[in-house]
């Protein structure tokens, strides 16, 4: 996938057969840690939601996340290939934790361009994203999931030392959308 530097990218990727791939709150701690480690250096993350099967991510790719690099005959950007890994690696950690083997994630991660000149649309997918949990019936309050970037952006005396964020306040949407 060709990604465009300082653009805004909203990614999701699903489990196969919407499996539960985060059991326990030790995989979600696990899973940050390879975001870190793979994806980190390559993007500013804004928003984030890690739900039970799934994770969501609004983010703008850097300058290094852009540069192609060839692994064996392929030729990837670096963000892409840090996707791959991130997905991989968890896959792999989930495998070998409970004794499965195969794919975890559905075999492409969606990747949209989002337009960072059009304030609603930004505001869209932050709400979307951060509303997930309440979506996927996980929660009542989606202020009640933890592994969200929504304690980051709202001060809800919740912090976990989870996947940070550079929250815009710019995009601070309505808190009546959520409760």
């Amino acid at each position: 996938m060709n990604v465009i530097p300082k653009e805004i990218y909203f990614v999701q990727s699903i489990s196969n057969q919407n499996q539960i791939i985060f059991q326990h709150r030790g995989d979600y701690f696990a899973f940050s840690d390879m975001y870190e480690k793979y994806l980190e250096p390559f993007c500013t993350l804004y928003c984030f939601s890690v739900l039970n099967n799934q994770f969501q991510f609004l983010l703008q790719v850097n300058d290094k996340g852009a540069e192609s690099i060839r692994i064996g005959t392929l030729v990837l950007t670096r963000f892409s290939n840090g996707l791959r890994l991130l997905q991989s690696k968890y896959a792999a950690y989930n495998n070998k934790k409970y004794a499965k083997s195969g794919n975890v994630f559905k075999q492409k991660a969606i990747v949209q361009y989002v337009d960072k000149n059009n304030l609603q649309s930004l505001q869209n997918y932050l709400e979307c994203i951060h509303h997930s949990p309440l979506d996927n019936f996980l929660t009542t309050d989606c202020f009640d999931w933890r592994y969200s970037s929504i304690h980051q952006y709202f001060d809800t005396g919740i912090s976990e030392d989870f996947i940070n964020v550079k929250p815009q306040k710019s995009l601070l949407y309505n808190l009546a959308v959520f409760r």
